[in-house]
């Protein structure tokens, strides 16, 4: 029912009330849960439904540690797009561990792999896709090459911006981006 009230598809209001449960989570707890997205309501407004259906890491992150990311991201991305929109796509941003030593080593990572080693390229591409930013420093920091990457990586970086267009280039100069 609480989902509901808010608005919520009734998939994901059953999902998230199954998943409050199964984490014996204290925000199965309705006044809890409430008071909680009343809170976050202030620092993202009219967006926490969507973070919450996305993670429900945000609630146990709390309005403060919430705040804080959401103006590093506003600084990484230096105010060029809509960071609620952003975060609505990648949730975890909003309380992972050390968001902008993460940003730089994926940065550094993704501008060495991408086939322009442009940054605004990649910071174009982590715009599109900013679950990368978790993703690639989690799982990806050590491969050497674009080809390392899972295929579903790969197109992200190549299809994004000018990617396939620099691809285009180094293949009709005879340059293999297995070697970048």
């Amino acid at each position: 029912g609480f989902w509901l009230e808010q608005g919520m598809p009734a998939s994901t209001a059953e999902r998230l009330a199954r998943e409050l449960l199964a984490r014996n989570s204290r925000f199965a707890n309705l006044t809890l849960l409430a008071t909680q997205l009343q809170r976050l309501g202030r620092v993202i407004p009219g967006r926490v439904q969507d973070l919450v259906a996305g993670d429900l890491g945000v609630l146990d992150a709390g309005p403060a540690v919430i705040a804080a990311h959401y103006v590093t991201l506003v600084q990484l991305f230096q105010g060029r797009l809509d960071v609620a929109e952003l975060a609505v796509r990648a949730p975890r941003l909003l309380y992972c561990d050390d968001l902008a030593g993460r940003y730089e080593a994926v940065m550094r990572k993704l501008v060495a792999l991408h086939p322009s080693h442009s940054r605004d390229e990649v910071q174009a591409l982590l715009a599109e896709h900013p679950s990368l930013i978790c993703r690639v420093h989690d799982y990806y920091l050590h491969v050497r090459s674009l080809d390392e990457l899972p295929m579903e990586v790969q197109n992200m970086v190549i299809y994004t911006g000018q990617g396939l267009q620099q691809l285009h280039q180094m293949h009709h100069d005879g340059i293999s981006p297995r070697f970048l």
